[in-house]
């Protein structure tokens, strides 16, 4: 027997086709960060919250939770690069080891976000700056 969740169907969890939507919205983060060269990652997670957030309260809610993490990444590596071209690209010595960091860190966040919302538990990114 599962346990009701906060946005129940008849057996106490989002449906299947509100768990797959949240995964894409947060794996999709980490495929958009790839494909794009670390640019729009945000991308994925901002069409499915604009898409679905008026049918279903779980993928809203984890779609904008997406979406926030996304853009709180897009921020650090801005300012990493802005970083990199005040100190004349000297800075990038440094700045390489954030970025790698934060390219972790996304991927590994990113798909434990998309594995607990599939199973119909609603996640929330640590050190993420809500502005959705």
């Amino acid at each position: 027997m599962t346990e009701p969740g906060p946005y129940p169907d008849s057996r106490g969890m989002p449906s299947k086709d509100e768990r797959t939507w949240a995964l894409v919205a947060h794996a999709g983060g980490p495929a958009g960060v790839l494909l794009t060269a670390g640019l729009l990652g945000f991308a994925v997670p901002l069409v499915v919250w604009l898409a679905k957030k008026d049918e279903s309260s779980f993928v809203a809610q984890q779609s904008r939770e997406a979406l926030n993490f996304q853009l709180t990444l897009f921020l650090l590596h801005m300012s990493g690069w802005v970083f990199v071209l005040v100190t004349l690209g000297v800075g990038f010595l440094l700045a390489w080891a954030f970025f790698l960091g934060l390219a972790i860190c996304e991927l590994i966040l990113g798909l434990v976000a998309a594995l607990q919302a599939y199973g119909g538990r609603p996640y929330r990114y640590p050190f993420t700056l809500r502005m959705i």
